[in-house]
């Protein structure tokens, strides 16, 4: 019987969190991106309204 990998998630404010400026927000995406290939699950949960 195989066994299952664990998944993981990640939930990340936005502002001051994930994106802090232009350079590090194109390091936190390669980073998700990895994450996520891994079968991982990555969320972003912020209090900004759409409007």
């Amino acid at each position: 019987m195989q066994s299952k990998k664990e998944k993981n998630i990640v939930i990340s404010d936005y502002d001051q969190t994930f994106y802090l400026n232009d350079q590090d927000i194109e390091k936190n995406k390669k980073a998700v991106e990895l994450f996520r290939n891994n079968g991982n699950l990555f969320v972003i949960a912020t209090r900004k309204n759409i409007c």
